[in-house]
């Protein structure tokens, strides 16, 4: 009885410790993470690098490489890296992320074939394009293992294949990717059906203060409204984009006119992938030479990326570009050369970006 006695206090004991190991972990993460997010917002990107760097540490320590807090200081970072434009340091931190998940959950668990994509992606912009296709086929293989060939989440990695086709010219292959996606989408915007939620973002968070510097989803394990039809509607977005450089023009506007009442819905009217749709579905007009109807779309757009992107970032030289075609096509050539001559101004600042 005395060992029992014992035998417990020492389990309390362990378990307290372990406990308190814990607590002190997460609350490591937290510091860094909220650290590294107001230096975001200052602009102060290498302060902000190392805090989610410490951030990442600790979650991989306290909690496992295949914990959602380590996926959210990985992106992050990576929004850090990706807002600089130096996405060849991203490389090796979504390497790393790809095998703490592999570790973690084992090579078939879905979470995995966002780990792959996010190297793959990283491949692609290298023009390592074998390499690229090869991880992009992993990835749809294991979400047609883990969701059915036709779900929607499935489209996750065939977007990215189509893409990696189709910058090789490889167009027989893309156009079958294509054709699938929109089969897919069609089905499931027939049945009510939706793409799994997607990791946090930091990139295009709007801080507190007011500064603009991109958008940051609630953190993980806070309940965020809409999540899953959002990102089936944006995922309809990628879709209408790559049916627009088919010239499937019409088709495209049906899938973004779809798109925008579920983000407006939950995301609200001024939410910068609002604007990203709007513009896509300002394109998907102006190219149907229906430059009236296109003008309140890119209007639209064109607000929302400067109010939290700022007047120079390269998105709004996007949403010029497509209303100063709109202009053209109305013949209102005096406002058209206008905006051309900002679109000129922001690519010489941005170095052409």
């Amino acid at each position: 009885m005395e060992w029992n006695s014992v035998s417990k206090v020492i389990v309390g004991i362990f378990l307290t410790t372990i406990i308190q190991s814990l607590w002190a972990g997460g609350t490591e993460w937290k510091a860094h993470s909220e650290a590294g997010q107001e230096a975001f917002c200052k602009n102060d990107f290498p302060l902000a690098e190392q805090h989610f760097l410490k951030a990442i540490d600790e979650a991989e320590t306290t909690f496992g490489g295949g914990h959602p807090n380590v996926t959210q200081s990985v992106e992050d970072l990576v929004g850090v890296y990706k807002l600089q434009t130096q996405f060849i340091k991203a490389e090796p931190i979504y390497q790393r992320h790809l095998a703490m998940l592999e570790k973690a959950l084992g090579p078939e668990h879905p979470d995995v074939a966002t780990g792959l994509d996010n190297v793959a992606r990283v491949h692609l912009a290298k023009k390592r394009y074998a390499d690229a296709e090869q991880l992009f086929k992993r990835s749809l293989a294991i979400r047609e293992k883990a969701f059915g060939p036709e779900h929607p989440n499935v489209n996750n990695s065939l977007d990215w294949l189509e893409i990696t086709y189709k910058v090789q010219g490889r167009s027989g292959e893309s156009v079958a990717i294509s054709d699938r996606k929109l089969s897919i989408t069609l089905k499931a915007q027939s049945s009510g059906q939706s793409a799994k939620a997607k990791s946090p973002t930091i990139v295009g968070k709007v801080c507190g203060t007011g500064q603009t510097a991109g958008v940051k989803s609630q953190p993980i394990g806070e309940k965020t409204q809409g999540t899953v039809q959002t990102d089936a509607a944006m995922s309809w977005v990628d879709q209408a984009m790559s049916l627009i450089t088919q010239m499937r023009n019409a088709e495209a506007e049906q899938l973004l006119r779809s798109s925008l009442v579920v983000l407006e819905k939950d995301l609200g009217s001024e939410h910068i992938d609002v604007a990203k749709c709007l513009w896509a579905l300002g394109t998907a007009i102006n190219l149907q030479s229906r430059y009236a109807d296109a003008e309140p779309f890119l209007k639209r757009s064109l607000a929302i990326r400067e109010k939290v992107l700022g007047p120079e970032h390269p998105d709004v030289a996007s949403s010029l570009t497509g209303l100063m075609t709109s202009y053209y096509g109305q013949g209102r050539k005096v406002e058209a050369r206008a905006l051309d001559m900002r679109i000129k101004a922001i690519k010489e600042k941005t170095g052409g970006k």
